[in-house]
């Protein structure tokens, strides 16, 4: 699956607002939209790309789990990040 990775350390609490919009925007908007308005479309695109954002949740739970006053960097081709302090 194919994933973007930025190139320069970030805060982790930036990178927990980056790994989780995603989810937001594509994932719970859509799904939101769908229930209120009886679109299925909507639903189903949301709920797809929910669990999707699987991945994100994972990465959030390791910056949670580190803690949020760490400098981190994504890994060049994995998932995951190294900590730069």
């Amino acid at each position: 699956m194919p994933f973007a990775n930025c190139t320069e350390p970030l805060q982790s609490k930036k990178m927990l607002v980056i790994a989780l919009a995603p989810f937001f925007i594509l994932g719970l908007l859509p799904s939101i939209y769908g229930f209120l308005y009886n679109n299925f479309i909507f639903l189903f695109i949301g709920f797809s790309m929910t669990l999707g954002a699987i991945g994100d949740f994972i990465y959030s739970y390791l910056i949670f789990k580190l803690g949020l006053n760490h400098k981190i960097l994504d890994h060049k081709s994995k998932v995951g990040f190294m900590i730069i302090d």
